[in-house]
């Protein structure tokens, strides 16, 4: 999926050289340029390349939603690339300080028996996180959660999960924070071995 994400683009106009290719297919220049975004200077790495055909830029959207904090997925049913940018307004009232961890954007897309959240989050600073976002019906009975685990910088981070059976329609989704470097909630704590893929 990762690949098909990649490979989605947005144009952009510029000046260039028009590569034609079949009917079915397109032939296009790789092009090295530079980002700056909100007047900071972005790498795109290894996992993206920028793309020219037809006098157009092809910029990888899930690299520009990442550095604009949006959540973005590619949903296969319906086949559409899904952007979200909004509040992160899900935290734990039980953190010691509710604003060290603020999760948002959530996109949910249907994956066999799976279902699978993407989004952002934004921790205050360096930390060592386990937690579990779960997600309810309008009964406030719990239809299945994922986890969001690992060693993060401060700032915004986009992630993706899996999580067991369908919660596609949920009607709001919960927030428990079990570790945040060296707190510890002796709560509920879910496996968080398990790690999320992170965007930085």
């Amino acid at each position: 999926m990762k690949k098909i994400l990649i490979g989605i683009a947005i144009g952009i106009s510029l000046s260039a050289v028009t590569i034609v290719g079949a009917a079915n297919s397109i032939k296009a220049l790789l092009f090295p340029v530079s980002y700056k975004i909100n007047d900071q200077t972005k790498t795109l790495g290894n996992d993206y390349v920028t793309l020219n055909y037809d006098s157009h830029v092809y910029v990888p959207i899930r690299f520009v939603a990442e550095v604009l904090g949006a959540g973005v997925a590619y949903d296969e049913g319906t086949k559409e690339v899904i952007v979200k940018q909004g509040q992160l307004d899900i935290m734990d009232p039980d953190l010691l300080v509710k604003e060290d961890m603020q999760v948002g954007n959530l996109i949910l897309t249907k994956e066999g028996d799976k279902t699978r959240v993407s989004g952002s989050f934004k921790i205050s600073r360096r930390a060592e996180i386990g937690t579990n976002l779960a997600f309810f019906n309008d009964k406030d009975e719990k239809l299945g959660c994922v986890v969001i685990s690992g060693q993060y910088d401060g700032g915004i981070h986009s992630f993706e999960a899996l999580g067991d059976g369908d919660f596609v329609n949920y009607s709001k989704a919960k927030l428990h924070v079990a570790y945040f470097n060296g707190w510890r909630d002796p709560g509920n704590q879910p496996n968080y071995n398990q790690r999320s893929r992170i965007s930085p």
